[in-house]
């Protein structure tokens, strides 16, 4: 009976319509109710009213800290839709519910339909998805790109599979669009696990006399490349661009 409940398909219709409700609700009445929001709304504010599309401030009159790219979205969804509170909030629900969707697309697949809805359960039945899904942040789009890293890397160790020129354009693309969203803090949420995984592999292939995972250059040994590239590659131009835009604003001013 509880078996069949599981896996009923409208089972998961409750679930998914109850964790939509709870996000488009959990931070009713919408308010931007403290300065790390204000930051955020502030920088695509400036983009439509001033023009600043690559050097943003805070309300404080201080240089921005975080990258633009889920600024010029919101800017892009102003243009659309004429609503701040529209295009502040749209693209964190956007990516909650992407990633609510993915999750549940990957374990059912990987482990059977009542491991996705338990998957679905979890990350949209809680207290901290549906505050993150329409709060004024870039924490839910950033979750979402790095469960897209975590899934490229999931899949290839899965299937003992090489990385291909494709797979390392693909991980460039992401870890390019995670560092526009948050910054090198990214690779903080992504380095611990990969050591850990290279640190296992190497202990195990010690005490069997074997290669595990693919070996070191199949499958490890390109992706730090591409991922130490990466970091140096990103970094540089983040410091780069932001130096010489408020060199420049300096000099404006």
């Amino acid at each position: 009976m509880t078996r069949s409940l599981l896996e009923d398909q409208r089972t998961v219709l409750v679930v998914s319509a109850v964790g939509l409700l709870l996000f488009l609700v959990g931070n009713l009445p919408w308010q931007l109710d403290d300065y790390d929001q204000a930051k955020q709304a502030f920088t695509s504010f400036e983009m439509i009213k001033e023009g600043r599309w690559f050097y943003q401030q805070t309300p404080h009159e201080q240089v921005a800290t975080k990258p633009p790219l889920v600024g010029w979205i919101s800017a892009g969804l102003f243009a659309l839709t004429r609503s701040w509170e529209v295009a502040w909030r749209l693209p964190s629900l956007l990516a909650a519910i992407a990633l609510a969707v993915l999750l549940f697309r990957c374990a059912g697949s990987a482990y059977g339909s009542i491991a996705g809805l338990v998957a679905l359960s979890a990350f949209g039945l809680n207290l901290l998805s549906p505050r993150l899904a329409t709060l004024v942040r870039t924490d839910m789009p950033l979750a979402f790109v790095i469960f897209l890293i975590g899934l490229l890397i999931w899949q290839k160790i899965g299937g003992q599979e090489e990385w291909k020129s494709r797979d390392r354009v693909y991980l460039f693309a992401l870890l390019t669009v995670a560092m526009l969203i948050k910054g090198p803090i990214v690779y903080a949420f992504l380095l611990p696990g990969i050591a850990a995984f290279e640190w296992w592999r190497r202990r195990h292939a010690g005490s069997h006399g074997e290669v595990v995972a693919g070996g070191g250059d199949p499958l490890c040994a390109n992706f730090w490349d591409v991922l130490a590239k990466q970091f140096i590659v990103r970094s540089r131009f983040i410091f780069i661009c932001r130096t010489y835009c408020i060199n420049l604003h300096r000099g404006a001013c």
